[in-house]
Parts: structure tokens; C-alpha cells; sequence
């Protein structure tokens, strides 16, 4: 499979991928719904694919409950790209799992400020993700991802053989 340079266009910048493509392990509604995470070895697999476990660490139920419950609040923030209202339960939901997220500022070579998770595992990668949707808000990049339609809904990368195409969430304006 390739990815095509209209496919490339629709990638996030940076590590605001990285949300995009959690975001896209589900797409689709009715008989064409795909889902990538439904158990927890789906999710360790997809973690460690993306560097962001280390091989052998446990996932857990409860570990891809929380995952996927923040998949879906994303979902709900990107809603507010297209306009739409955001959920307050959503907001409750990045709330909580910001509250217990635990981040610290880190300073880089070049004098720049990031947020690192403060935790390893999945309460790590959730803590990174989380600092990612941050700082996607604050300098103006968040702007750039939008769901498609009242319910977005994400397209793997790579060139898919349907002839209709898929609803997306995708990168606006990324060269």
C-alpha cells in the first residue's frame, strides 16, 4: 500500500499525528464501521507501533476504556472545528483524565517549554496525548484538524479501495 500526496496533505502536523491517528482507529458508521481497538492486545499492539509503550508493559480493560473514552472526547473537541457544540459529558470526561494525568514542564536545547508526562504506561501515554492536545490549542495548531460531517470520522493513511469516499478527520492546510 502507498500513501498518495492528497493523503499525505490531510496529515496532522508534528505530534498532533499522532492524535490524529488515534483518532482514526474508528471510522465509518453501520456495516462499513471499522474499529481498531476493541481489546486490550489491539491496543498494546497499536501503542508500542507508535513508540508509545514498551514492549512487555501490561494493558489492561480499564486502560482501554480510558483510551477510547479519550478518543471520543477528542472526537467531540474536533466536532468544535466544524462549529459544533462540544459535550459537556466529554468535558467531564477530559477533565478526569486530565486530573489524573500527571505533567511537568520540560525545557529543551533550544530553550523550548513542552509538557512531558510526569508517569510511564498508558497513564504516560495518556498524559501525552492530553499535553499534545494542549499545546495543539495554545499555539494555534488544533485549528487545523476538522471532522468531516456531523460525526467526524477518521480514514486510516494509506489509499483505501472504495470508490466513496470516507468521511474524515483531517489536517487543514498542511503542506
Amino acid at each position: 500500500m502507498t500513501i498518495t500526496s492528497a493523503e499525505q496533505d490531510k496529515s496532522a502536523p508534528g505530534s498532533l499525528s499522532l492524535v490524529q491517528a488515534l483518532v482514526n482507529t474508528q471510522y465509518g458508521r453501520g456495516s462499513r464501521a471499522h474499529s481498531e481497538l476493541t481489546n486490550p492486545e489491539q491496543l498494546w499492539s497499536w501503542l508500542v507501533t507508535y513508540d508509545l509503550l514498551a514492549d512487555g508493559t501490561p494493558v489492561t480493560e480499564g486502560d482501554l476504556r480510558r483510551i477510547l473514552e479519550l478518543r471520543e472526547a477528542i472526537r467531540s473537541l474536533l466536532r468544535a472545528n466544524n462549529d459544533a457544540p462540544v459535550s459537556p459529558q466529554r468535558i467531564g470526561t477530559l477533565n478526569h483524565l486530565a486530573g489524573n494525568a500527571p505533567l511537568t514542564v520540560h525545557f529543551q536545547g533550544g530553550g523550548q517549554a513542552v509538557l512531558e508526562p510526569d508517569i510511564s504506561g498508558v497513564d504516560g501515554v495518556l498524559a501525552r496525548i492530553l499535553a499534545i492536545v494542549f499545546t495543539a490549542m495554545t499555539d494555534g495548531t488544533w485549528s487545523r484538524l476538522t471532522g468531516r460531517g456531523s460525526k467526524p470520522v477518521a480514514t486510516r493513511d494509506v489509499r483505501r479501495r472504495s470508490t466513496t469516499p470516507p468521511r474524515t478527520v483531517r489536517g487543514r492546510g498542511v503542506p
